[in-house]
């Protein structure tokens, strides 16, 4: 109970930290690319955490943290290549994969209170959407020159 506690504090925070960054007229891309980062960490420990408590296969959980943060690092590739920084590289986590984790915390929650969600088929499915997504961009990294 205090774990669900804590993923909700987690993500109540994180929601907000970028908002006062541009509120406060401090957002940066190196900003915004540390906060890609530690969200990437949040969630892997979310996933590591599924599988410590059995709710997920190692295995599938090992195969979505790598898709989701192949994605990530192939969106970050594709706007450094034709977007304006202010700093090394744009980052942007996307939405596909940003839309899965938001995916993930609610099948939780709902495999949490009710039970009824087989966590492996869902993660599997998202990794098979998360596939068709790198595709994509690896295809527009290599054509768009």
């Amino acid at each position: 109970k205090y774990a669900l506690l804590f993923i909700i504090i987690g993500l109540s925070l994180d929601m907000f930290d970028g908002a006062l960054a541009r509120v406060q007229n401090k957002s940066s891309d190196r900003g915004k690319f540390v906060d890609v980062l530690f969200d990437a960490i949040n969630f892997a420990i979310f996933v590591f955490a599924l599988i410590y408590i059995q709710f997920l296969s190692g295995f599938v959980g090992a195969v979505f943290i790598f898709l989701i943060s192949l994605s990530k690092v192939l969106r970050m590739i594709y706007h450094a290549r034709f977007l304006q920084t202010d700093w090394f590289f744009k980052s942007t986590a996307g939405f596909t994969p940003i839309f899965l984790i938001g995916l993930s915390y609610l099948f939780f929650y709902v495999h949490y209170f009710y039970g009824v969600l087989p966590m492996d088929y869902i993660f599997l499915i998202f990794s098979a959407i998360l596939i068709f997504d790198i595709v994509y961009f690896y295809r527009k990294l290599y054509y768009e020159q």
